[in-house]
């Protein structure tokens, strides 16, 4: 734990992007506001809405609110553009369908005083589904591989909050390692203090996906991170083309593409975790064979051949014919269909 550091002077600016969504920016900006101090700035990107977004945020009238306009170049963009316009050295991101608790912004800001050598903060969510339905602790939903926050950062330590808030879990150390697993941080979760970093970080911009997991294992790149237990955010399920709505093999491309760019790029963390970083990568590439060959692509070769390098037997797949590549696909899906007939059988 580092020196405890006053943090009357650790002010935040906000970054909101939004694209076309006002009665959803509306609700995002409002909680954003509630979360802030005086002295904090509610940054809200517009990323070139074709709707009239700037008269309901107007009618707030609040003098944190800044807004920037950009014609539309997508979110990463968006958010580096936010960043780019901040006057605070502690940022906080906030998607327009997301919503924030009322002690989201002190919790953190205390947390990030107490950790002195912490380059970010982030904490658990909870999600609701289009019928309002609330899901708690939504972070383990995902899907990730280890479970176990003491596994994860080490025992945590227990906190006591500013006044009122009362006491809190939480667990500090090298996140890195930990999202060649998958992406633990939902963006709207996250604080980072761009003055302890060591190098300037932005979003990738023309990443349809996953981009945020790029981000966030950049980030735990540079030091270690503290995670507070403690659902800070709701993300809403009620917004159309909420940026978790993909097509599978996409997502899976994508995926690679970050294990490969970012933790396959890294000779110092391929000297001590090759062997777990390639037993990662032989899962999605494994995904992406079975969807290239079970879907219906007729650029399957071209599919294979972007990822040969990185696999002796995706190479020798990449050098059959269309129509080889066609039975087999056709062999698999026959196969698939058959286990799950004779299982159904069994029920």
């Amino acid at each position: 734990m580092g020196q405890t550091r006053s943090d009357t002077a650790a002010a935040i600016s906000v970054v909101l992007p939004t694209y076309n969504r006002p009665a959803f920016l509306k609700r995002a900006a409002l909680s954003a506001l509630a979360a802030m101090r005086p002295s904090d700035e509610l940054v809200i990107v517009d990323d070139g809405s074709e709707m009239d977004i700037g008269e309901s945020i107007g009618r707030l009238g609040d003098p944190r609110i800044r807004m920037v306009r950009q014609d539309n170049q997508g979110v990463s963009a968006a958010r580096n553009a936010g960043m780019r316009a901040a006057t605070h050295g502690m940022i906080a991101f906030l998607d327009d369908d997301d919503e924030w608790k009322d002690s989201k912004l002190e919790i953190q800001r205390a947390l990030m005083g107490q950790y002195t050598d912490a380059v970010a903060c982030f904490s658990n969510f909870s999600v609701t589904d289009r019928q309002g339905r609330v899901s708690s602790g939504y972070v383990f939903q995902w899907g990730q591989a280890v479970q176990d926050w003491n596994l994860l950062l080490g025992p945590p330590d227990h906190v006591k909050l500013p006044s009122g808030l009362g006491t809190a879990s939480a667990y500090v150390g090298d996140h890195y390692v930990n999202q060649l697993y998958g992406d633990y941080i939902l963006p709207s979760s996250l604080l980072i203090d761009r003055d302890r970093l060591g190098d300037p970080l932005e979003f990738k911009v023309g990443v349809q996906r996953n981009e945020s997991w790029l981000f966030s294992s950049q980030l735990c790149r540079q030091g270690p991170v503290v995670y507070v237990d403690l659902d800070l955010v709701c993300q809403h399920g009620d917004a159309p083309g909420r940026l978790t709505d993909i097509a599978y093999l996409p997502e899976i491309q994508s995926r690679i593409d970050v294990l490969v760019d970012e933790f396959g790029a890294n000779p110092a963390f391929q000297s001590q975790y090759r062997r777990r970083y390639r037993h990662y990568l032989g899962i999605e590439l494994s995904k992406m064979v079975k969807a290239v060959l079970s879907g219906d692509n007729s650029d399957r070769k071209v599919l294979l051949a972007r990822y040969a390098p990185h696999s002796h037997a995706i190479g020798l797949l990449s050098r059959l014919s269309e129509g080889s590549l066609a039975r087999l696909g056709y062999t698999l899906t026959s196969l698939k269909r058959f286990r799950g007939g004779v299982r159904s059988g069994f029920r």
